[in-house]
C-alpha cells in the first residue's frame, strides 16, 4: 500500500486517494469528444472541471437530461460519447 502522501504511477490510484485530479494532466480527451464539449461551451482545462472529475461528469449528465427533454435523440448521444469516454478513463 502507499503512504498517504505518495504519489502512484498510475492515476486512478491518485484518484481513488485524492477525488480531486487534475484532468488536463491525467486524461487526454479524443479530438471529437473535444468538439462536442466546445460546441456546448465546456472547457474542461478550466475550473471547477480541471481538478475535479465528479463535477464534469456532473455537468455532463446535466447537460445530457437536458437535451434529453428537447427530444432531439443525436445531442443527447454526442453528450453520451464524452460520458462514455470519461467512464472509460476511470474504470
Amino acid at each position: 500500500a502507499f503512504a498517504a502522501t505518495q504519489k502512484s504511477a498510475n492515476p486512478v490510484v491518485n484518484l481513488a486517494r485524492n477525488r480531486v485530479v487534475n484532468i488536463s494532466i491525467i486524461y487526454t480527451l479524443s479530438k471529437e469528444c473535444k468538439k462536442i464539449l466546445k460546441e456546448y461551451k465546456i472547457d474542461y482545462t478550466t475550473e471547477p472541471f480541471k481538478s475535479n472529475l465528479e463535477i464534469f461528469l456532473g455537468t455532463l449528465y446535466s447537460l445530457r437530461f437536458y437535451l434529453d427533454q428537447t427530444r432531439n435523440e443525436a445531442e443527447p448521444a454526442k453528450v453520451d460519447q464524452v460520458i462514455n469516454a470519461t467512464k472509460h478513463f476511470i474504470l
